[in-house]
C-alpha cells in the first residue's frame, strides 16, 4: 500500500500569538506521537451467521444490523434472504482425495482431464516465473465449448468425448492424452478412482453415458443429447436420473430455449451460454462431482413478504459458494489452485452478466444523447451512419498474506497454501484497508484529516495494494524540509529499542533484489534500477529543485543482511513508523508537494488497469468511387465496412482478472 501524504498550504495564522499557539499545539501532538502503536489483530474467523452459517470475521459484521451479542454479516446471504442448497455428503475416498498433497498440486490437470467442454482464454504465464506462488490471470473473455459426442478420426477423442470412445481403456486414454512434455506425471490410481467415481455418481455423465448405449441398441446412426436449461425440483437435492437431459434424434436436434443439443457428429465445437446451468459443472466436474446444478436465470432470492420475488443474482450466487460454513465441508473452497481459476471464471460470468445488461438498456443509458456531433468527433467517428451507434460504457469503480489473521485461517481450515485461498486474503485486506483510513482520522498520525481519497488496486503477481492521498488541516502541514522528518523515515530502526518495528522494515520496507543480483528483477530497465536503488546517502532531508524531497539516510547506521547481501539505509523505502508498526505491512509514505500531487492523482489513483490489449483498427474506409460525379456540389462517395464502434467489447478484450481481484 502507497500513503502519499499532501501538506502544502498555506503559512497559518497571520498573527504572532496565533503562529506559537498552533506550534506548540503541533510539538505536543508530536510528543504524543513518540510512543509507537502495537499491531491490532482483528482475531479468529469464527463468527457464525445465524442464517447460513458461514463464518466471518467480527470486523466484517453489519454496523446497522450487528449487535456486540449478535453481530451480523450480509456478504454471504444477504441477511437470509438467498437460499440455496448445502453441498451434499460426499464419500470417504474422496474426501480422502482432497487430504492429498499430490492430488491438490495437479488439481487442475486432473479437473482438465475430466472436464466435458473446453476452456477458452487468454492466459497470461508471463508471471508465473519461479519466484512466487501460482498465479491464474486471465484476459479478455472467457468461453466454455463442448464438442460432438463421437471424435474425430483424425484427432482423436478429447473432453467429452473420452468418457464415451473406448469405454475399456479409459484410464489409458486419458493419461496419453496428457503424456508429454510440460504436463507432469499424473497419478494412475488417481485417475482410476475418478473415472470409477464420476461413471458412478455424475448425472451427466451417467446422462452421455446411457445416450451412448440406447443409441447403440437402436442402431441409430445420428442422434443428440439435448441438456434441459430448466429441471424441475433439482435445486435443493442431487439429480435424479433422467432428469437433467435426454436424447433425440432426427428433425428434432434443434431448440428455441436455452437448451444445449449435443448432436453425434458435428465439426464445430459449441459454445455453452453461461445463463446455462451445466455452464460451471460441465467445466469442473471435481467440483461439481455429482452434477450439481449451477446458477440460472430462474433462480430466486427468498422473500419472506409476500411480495414478488427478486431475481438471484450471479454476484449473489457465486459469493454465497465461496463462503466457508461450520460443519459444511465444499470441495469448490477445498480445491486449492483449482479455486483461483474458479474465481477467475466466475468473475468474468458476472463481469458479462453486467455488460450484458447494458448492451440491452442502452436506450436508458442515454446514448442517443452522446451522439452530437461534438462528442462522435472526440471519439473517432467520422461517419454519419454510425454516429450515435457506439455502445455505451458508463465509468464505474471496481473493485502481507502473513498476517495472523490468514495464517491461522489457513491452520484451523486445514488448508495447503494460503496463496490459494485468494478470497481470504482480499477479506482480511479490506478489513485492513478500513481500519486503516479509521486509524488515520482518529490517531491524527499526520495531523487532522479533512479529505481522504483511496483506490485499490492489484499488483503484477495480482496482490491487492491501495493508493491513499490525504489532506491535513492547514495547521498540520508541513512548512519546510525538517518537518517531514517528524513523519516520513527512510532508514532502518534501532533493533534494540524498536524490535517489532526493526523485522517488519527488514520484511516489508527494503527495495528487494535487482541490479548484479537480479538482471531479471521487474524495476530493471537498460541495466539500471528505474527506482533508483540503492539511493544516495544524506544527513539531511531537503527539497529540490523540482519540488520533491529527498530524504535523510544516514550512512552510519544500522544494517542487516538478506540474501548474502548488506542492506543499509539505501535500500529502505521511506515509511512512517507508526503506521509499519500499527498493521505490519507494506507502507510506503511519501510527501506531495503540488506537482508531485498531480502526477500521483493520475498516474496511481486514476490510472486503471496496469495493463491493456489494444489493437489499431481502421474504424471507417471511405473510398473515392472510380465512376463518382459532381453533382449538386457534393462528391459522390462510396462507404465499405463501417462498424460502430462497442465500448463493451473493448472492455472485454482489454482487461486483465487474477484470482484476489475475482473474490
Amino acid at each position: 500500500m502507497a500513503v502519499p501524504v499532501n501538506r502544502m498550504g498555506d503559512a497559518g495564522p497571520s498573527s504572532s500569538s496565533g503562529v506559537f499557539g498552533v506550534r506548540w499545539r503541533k510539538c505536543r501532538r508530536l510528543a504524543s506521537l513518540s510512543v509507537l502503536p502495537e499491531y491490532v489483530d482483528h482475531g479468529d474467523c469464527v463468527k457464525v451467521c445465524e442464517l447460513c452459517a458461514a463464518f466471518f470475521w467480527y470486523a466484517e459484521g453489519s454496523l446497522q444490523l450487528s449487535t456486540a451479542a449478535h453481530p451480523r454479516y450480509t456478504h454471504c446471504c444477504r441477511a437470509g434472504s438467498i437460499v440455496l442448497p448445502y453441498p451434499s455428503r460426499f464419500h470417504a475416498e474422496f474426501l480422502t482425495l482432497y487430504r492429498s498433497r499430490n492430488f491438490l498440486k495437479d488439481i487442475s490437470a486432473y479437473n482438465s482431464m475430466f472436464s466435458m467442454t473446453s476452456f477458452g482464454a487468454n492466459v497470461d504465464e508471463d508471471v508465473n516465473d519461479g519466484h512466487g506462488p501460482y498465479v491464474c490471470k486471465i484476459s479478455g473473455q472467457i468461453s466454455h465449448k463442448i464438442r460432438s459426442l463421437c471424435p474425430d478420426p483424425t484427432k482423436g477423442p478429447r473432453f467429452l468425448q473420452l468418457y464415451l470412445f473406448d469405454t475399456e481403456n479409459e484410464v489409458q486414454n486419458r493419461l496419453r492424452v496428457f503424456d508429454g512434455p510440460g504436463k507432469g506425471c499424473l497419478d494412475s490410481k488417481i485417475v482410476n478412482f475418478l473415472v470409477e467415481f464420476l461413471g458412478a455418481n455424475n448425472e451427466y455423465v451417467r446422462t452421455f453415458k446411457t445416450a451412448k448405449r440406447i443409441a447403440e441398441e437402436t442402431n441409430l446412426h445420428s442422434y443428440a443429447v439435448r441438456l434441459f436449461n430448466y429441471v424441475n425440483d433439482c435445486r435443493y437435492d442431487l439429480p435424479s436420473p433422467g432428469s437433467l437431459g435426454c436424447i433425440v434424434s432426427g428433425d428434432d436436434t434443434t431448440s428455441t430455449t436455452y437448451d444445449i443439443v449435443i448432436q453425434s457428429q458435428s465439426g464445430r465445437p459449441q459454445r455453452i451460454s453461461k445463463l446455462h446451468p451445466t455452464y460451471m459443472p460441465l467445466q469442473y466436474p471435481l467440483l461439481f462431482p455429482y452434477g450439481e446444478e449451477g446458477w440460472s436465470p430462474r433462480l430466486k432470492i427468498s422473500n419472506g413478504k409476500g411480495a414478488t420475488a427478486k431475481n438471484l443474482t450471479v454476484n449473489m450466487y457465486y459469493a454465497y459458494h465461496i463462503h466457508a460454513r461450520q460443519q459444511i465441508w465444499s470441495p469448490i473452497i477445498n480445491s486449492s489452485r483449482l479455486f483461483k481459476q474458479y474465481l477467475v471464471d466466475t468473475y468474468t460470468c458476472i463481469e458479462e452478466s453486467r455488460l450484458d445488461y447494458i448492451v440491452k438498456h442502452q436506450s436508458n443509458l442515454w446514448s442517443d444523447y452522446v451522439s452530437g456531433l461534438y462528442d462522435a468527433l472526440s471519439k473517432g467517428d467520422r461517419e454519419a451512419s454510425v454516429v450515435g451507434k457506439r455502445v455505451f460504457l458508463p465509468a464505474y469503480w471496481r473493485s502481507p498474506v502473513y498476517w495472523p489473521e490468514i495464517t491461522r485461517y489457513i491452520d484451523a481450515h486445514q488448508q495447503t497454501d494460503l496463496h490459494n485461498r485468494a478470497d481470504i486474503i482480499a477479506r482480511v485486506f479490506n478489513i485492513k484497508v478500513h481500519d486503516f483510513i479509521r486509524f488515520l482520522k482518529e490517531d491524527k498520525t499526520f495531523g487532522k484529516v479533512e479529505a481522504y481519497l483511496y483506490t485499490i488496486e492489484f499488483q503484477k503477481r495480482c496482490l491487492p495494494h491501495c493508493h491513499t492521498l490525504l489532506w491535513v488541516k492547514s495547521s498540520d502541514r508541513i512548512k519546510n524540509a525538517s518537518d517531514v522528518d517528524a513523519y516520513i523515515t527512510a532508514e532502518l530502526s534501532n533493533p534494540v529499542k524498536e524490535p517489532e518495528l526493526f523485522e517488519t522494515i527488514t520484511t516489508c520496507m527494503i527495495h528487494g533484489q535487482c541490479g548484479t543480483l537480479h538482471q531479471k528483477a521487474p524495476c530493471i530497465k537498460d541495466d539500471k534500477c528505474n527506482k533508483h536503488f540503492p539511493k544516495l546517502f544524506l544527513n539531511d532531508t531537503y527539497f529540490d529543485k523540482q519540488g520533491y524531497v529527498r530524504y535523510k539516510r544516514m550512512s552510519a547506521a544500522y544494517h542487516t543482511t538478506q540474501y548474502g547481501q548488506v542492506i543499509d539505509n539505501g535500500y529502505v523505502v521511506p515509511y512512517n513508523k507508526r503506521l509499519c508498526s500499527r498493521f505490519r505491512a507494506h507502507i510506503n509514505v511519501e510527501y506531495c508537494g503540488w506537482s508531485m500531487m498531480i502526477k500521483y492523482l493520475f498516474k496511481y489513483i486514476s490510472k486503471g488497469a496496469d495493463r491493456v490489449r489494444y489493437t489499431i483498427q481502421k474504424a471507417e474506409s471511405l473510398t473515392e468511387s472510380s465512376d463518382a460525379t459532381l453533382t449538386a456540389g457534393h462528391n459522390s462517395m462510396q462507404t465499405e465496412d463501417v462498424h460502430p464502434i462497442n465500448e463493451v467489447h473493448n472492455f472485454l478484450d482489454g482487461c486483465y482478472i487474477c484470482p484476489h481481484e475475482a473474490a
